[in-house]
């Protein structure tokens, strides 16, 4: 829930909020940003499919940690451009080993198993399928 409190003073309005629903992304030179929704299990969509279900239930738990807010610099998981642009970029394959033995950079840090050592391989390729189907559809 987004609560804001608002004082009005003579020349303009300040504007204190706090609770906020959504992360920004973009440079904060004048440019337009655009706002990521903060992802929650009820805004990520439900399948039929028992790897998907599996998917998404490992993404709750586990990778949202990191990725329903962008934590050290990892791809916001409602954020479908970045997802789409890395899943053209770099490819299934390649998530796949990032997920799985790790994958840093200087803006970004992905744990080997994403931190939870106890994920079976089928658990992280479940959960990479599953954000690349929300992602590319």
């Amino acid at each position: 829930m987004n609560k804001s409190l608002l004082f009005v003073i003579p020349f303009g309005l300040i504007v204190i909020g706090c609770g906020g629903d959504s992360v920004q992304s973009g440079s904060e030179s004048g440019k337009a940003t655009k706002v990521i929704p903060v992802a929650t299990p009820d805004l990520l969509p439900v399948f039929d499919d028992p790897v998907m279900q599996t998917g998404r239930a490992i993404w709750i738990q586990k990778c949202g940690k990191c990725h329903f807010r962008g934590k050290a610099g990892s791809p916001k998981t409602l954020d479908k451009e970045e997802w789409k642009n890395r899943i053209a970029t770099k490819g299934r394959d390649t998530l796949l080993k990032h997920t799985i033995h790790g994958f840093e950079t200087l803006s970004t840090e992905m744990p080997a198993r994403g931190g939870f050592e106890e994920l079976t391989d089928a658990e992280l390729i479940a959960a990479v399928d599953y954000i690349i189907k929300i992602s590319t559809n």
